[in-house]
C-alpha cells in the first residue's frame, strides 16, 4: 500500500491567515493578489479558498484507493487558514494536529519541516509497525 504524508497542506484553500479574507471584505482583493505576488508567491493565487488548483484537486475525491494518507497540521499555522482546510475528510486519511499530540508545541507551518516532534509523527506514520513513542519538542513557531 502506497503513503502519502502532508503537512499542512492548503487542501481546501487558504486565506493566508484572514489576509485574502479581509481583501475581499475591503474590496481589495487584486492588491492583495499583487501583495501576495510581489513578495515571492506566484502560486498563491491558486492555493487561495475558491483558487483555480484547490478547485481542480476538491472537484472529485481526494484520495485515491491503495494509498493511505496522514495530514499533520499545526493549529499555530499563521499561512494555512482556517487550519482545517488542510484536512482531507475521505476514508483511508488520518488528519492530526501536532498538538493533539504535544498540546505545547508552538510549531507554525513553515517549522513542521524542521520540527522532531512532526519527524517522528512522519517516521510513525511511514513505517507504524515500527512506531516510537513521541518525545515533544518545540517547533518553530514560523
Amino acid at each position: 500500500m502506497g503513503k502519502v504524508i502532508a503537512l499542512a497542506p492548503p487542501t481546501r484553500g487558504t486565506t493566508f491567515g484572514g489576509l485574502v479574507s479581509v481583501g475581499d471584505y475591503l474590496g481589495l482583493g487584486p492588491l492583495v493578489d499583487q501583495v501576495l505576488q510581489q513578495f515571492g508567491c506566484p502560486a498563491c493565487d491558486d492555493l487561495i479558498v475558491g483558487g483555480s488548483a484547490v478547485q481542480q484537486v476538491t472537484a472529485g475525491p481526494i484520495a485515491q484507493p491503495g494509498v493511505k494518507y496522514t495530514v499533520i497540521a499545526s493549529r499555530f499555522d499563521a499561512l494555512v487558514t482556517p487550519h482545517e482546510t488542510s484536512f482531507i475528510r475521505e476514508p483511508g486519511v488520518a488528519n492530526q494536529y501536532v498538538q493533539d499530540t504535544c498540546p505545547l508545541d508552538p510549531v507554525g507551518h513553515v517549522g513542521l519541516a524542521f520540527d522532531p516532534t512532526v519527524a517522528q509523527l512522519v517516521a510513525n506514520a511511514l513505517d507504524p509497525a515500527h512506531a516510537k513513542r513521541v518525545v515533544c519538542a518545540f517547533g518553530p513557531p514560523l
